[in-house]
């Protein structure tokens, strides 16, 4: 026979086989060479009559007529598409991968670093210029700026716990 029917694909030997779970095959004529993958799934070579589910799913694995790293979606990589390319990170709220470069994420850390920065400034010159008063200051209310401190850290570690920073490995 010169071609397949519905929901089969024919193999290198030219027999029919059945196509496999998370496959296009609603023509007549599908080849193993140019089976479509569906949105979800992973297929790691043109040969391969292995079709797996993807392990972040569609986001990862948009699907086509595509195998290996070609089928996984930009950022993404590996079998399954199951890991970040290099400059990507995965972001746990968003359960994707993000580009390192994402504003999102440089503009807020940009603002935290100026105003720690001025803060510094700020004490830096009163440290400079008032330190006989600071230092009195600090000795007589030594006690409750440590309490103050201590409950801050304790609210930080707390907040910390319950979600993750991106942060990117180079």
């Amino acid at each position: 026979c010169d071609s397949c029917e519905r929901d089969y694909y024919m193999n290198e030997d030219g027999e029919c086989h059945e196509c496999p779970d998370g496959t296009e095959c609603d023509a007549v004529g599908n080849e193993l060479g140019s089976l479509r993958v569906e949105a979800g799934y992973f297929r790691g070579a043109v040969e391969s009559t292995t079709v797996d589910k993807c392990t972040f799913g569609e986001v990862a694995c948009p699907g086509g007529n595509k195998t290996g790293d070609n089928l996984c979606t930009d950022g993404y990589e590996g079998p399954l598409c199951d890991s970040c390319e290099e400059d990507y990170y995965y972001d746990s709220y968003t359960m994707e991968c993000v580009t390192c470069s994402n504003p999102q994420v440089v503009v807020p850390l940009i603002v935290v670093s100026a105003i720690v920065l001025m803060i510094g400034g700020v004490v830096a010159y009163n440290y400079k210029y008032n330190y006989e008063y600071w230092t009195t200051y600090f000795g007589e209310h030594k006690e409750r700026l440590f309490m103050h401190i201590n409950q801050g850290t304790m609210v930080v570690s707390v907040n910390e716990s319950e979600s993750t920073l991106p942060f990117c490995s180079r």
